[in-house]
């Protein structure tokens, strides 16, 4: 009886010293996460900051080029050239719409309502084959076939700006082919997709006159430019995290002091 009571005693008393070192690594892990997560945020959100800094230099550069490119004379359509300094230039053609090519590419407006752009592959008098970009339209116009009313037969002019065909990145979903929405705006995608020649500039329509049935967006002023603001936010969060984690070890170290 004695010998049982022994190991009974035994066995609880090597129980709570397992639980005791639990306790104790619980609260040593507990402790690294604790900093650790303090110390990651300490990092990487001036980093982001920075980046947003980094973005809205690009961003006023960017918006600067479109505006001084839109103020120059047009150009004539660039059909085999790819280089980024024509893009935002304003261009001129002339030609019929191609018939079993419009095209919907999903894009939210900038108001940020969802929907499509949509273009149509173009062929001017001199047989060379362009996308244009008509506009946005939401998702419940997209069903009804009638509602972009396109004439196939009459010439038309146009008056736009070029926008560079776009390459397919690692985020971007494939395209629907059967129910015509496509994700990256890629004249070589169309091309192979309608087994065209089209060029590699895209001409953007700016007239909101021109095609009342899409919205038209492309005003520099209407491009948002929030970084600065962003980044104010990645640093104030920095301030405020800093903050409260260096009270915290001065609480920590303060009452290691008094113990």
């Amino acid at each position: 009886m004695v010998l049982a009571f022994r190991r009974c005693c035994l066995v609880v008393l090597i129980c709570c010293n397992i639980c005791l070192g639990l306790l104790l690594n619980f609260k040593l892990i507990r402790n690294i996460l604790f900093h650790l997560l303090f110390l990651s945020a300490l990092i990487v959100l001036p980093n982001l900051g920075f980046w947003q800094l980094d973005r809205l230099e690009w961003k006023t550069e960017l918006l600067e080029n479109i505006n001084s490119r839109q103020s120059a004379e047009n150009i004539n359509f660039p059909h085999n050239e790819t280089k980024k300094d024509y893009e935002f230039r304003n261009a001129s053609i002339e030609g019929k719409f191609v018939k079993n090519t419009q095209t919907f590419f999903f894009r939210p407006n900038l108001s940020g309502q969802s929907g499509y752009n949509v273009l149509n592959a173009f062929k001017t008098v001199d047989d060379n084959i362009i996308y244009v970009d008509l506009g946005w339209i939401s998702f419940k116009h997209k069903e009804n076939i009638n509602y972009i009313d396109l004439d196939y037969n009459n010439y038309f002019t146009l008056n736009g700006i070029l926008i560079s065909s776009k390459e397919k990145n690692l985020f971007s979903p494939d395209n629907d082919y059967n129910k015509n929405i496509w994700y990256t705006m890629s004249s070589s995608e169309m091309n192979e997709f309608y087994n065209l020649n089209g060029s590699f500039f895209i001409l953007k329509i700016i007239d909101q006159n021109f095609f009342d049935q899409t919205l038209i967006e492309f005003n520099p002023t209407q491009i948002p430019n929030n970084h600065l603001q962003y980044a104010g936010t990645w640093f104030l969060l920095f301030l405020v995290i800093a903050t409260l984690y260096f009270y915290q070890l001065y609480q920590i170290i303060r009452g290691k002091w008094n113990t």
